[in-house]
């Protein structure tokens, strides 16, 4: 006599062998690294020209990024004001200059202009090879294209820093 009860539950058991293994999905490696392009410059026409070159080679990162004026001396001082009008006038967003005065010890230069870049280094992704399947992570290169590609990849990371300076820009609620 057949076990109709046995019957019912033997291609459960059968099936289970045909059962696809997906591995654990891991996210993607990325390092992200500070990048610092600066010019410490004397107010001389040379050095009005050298900053133009400068300017116009990272025209792309002042605006995304903006830039750190340090004046050192009063001509220094009165040129990084010049300057700040400048870049305004060529589309930097106002907020993203700041201009501050620099360490007066021994002073060669009037100013020092630098920009702060961030910049991404994603790890490699392995080719799928035949046979191998669901053993590669999957997404690799699409999610490395949409690290690089990212104009502040700074943000996207989680850090003590950025979360008290979140806080501190939140507008207070009403009530408090």
């Amino acid at each position: 006599m057949i076990n109709w009860k046995g019957l019912l539950f033997l291609p459960l058991v059968l099936m289970t062998g045909c059962v696809e293994k997906v591995n654990e999905r891991f996210g993607p490696e990325i390092d992200v690294f500070p990048v610092t392009y600066s010019v410490s410059l004397s107010n001389t026409r040379e050095s009005k020209k050298s900053l133009s070159t400068f300017i116009n080679d990272h025209k792309k990162d002042l605006i995304n990024y903006g830039a750190n004026i340090q004046w050192l001396t009063n001509s220094g001082s009165r040129w990084a004001n010049e300057i700040e009008k400048q870049l305004i006038k060529e589309g930097v967003n106002k907020d993203l200059i700041i201009i501050s005065q620099g360490e007066r010890g021994e002073v060669y230069f009037d100013m020092k202009f630098s920009i702060l870049v961030h910049k991404t280094q994603v790890s490699s992704c392995q080719y799928a090879e035949l046979g191998s399947i669901n053993t590669v992570a999957t997404g690799c290169f699409i999610e490395n294209a949409r690290w690089s590609s990212m104009v502040n990849p700074q943000k996207m990371l989680i850090t003590p820093s950025t979360n008290q300076e979140h806080e501190e820009t939140k507008a207070p609620e009403k009530g408090e």
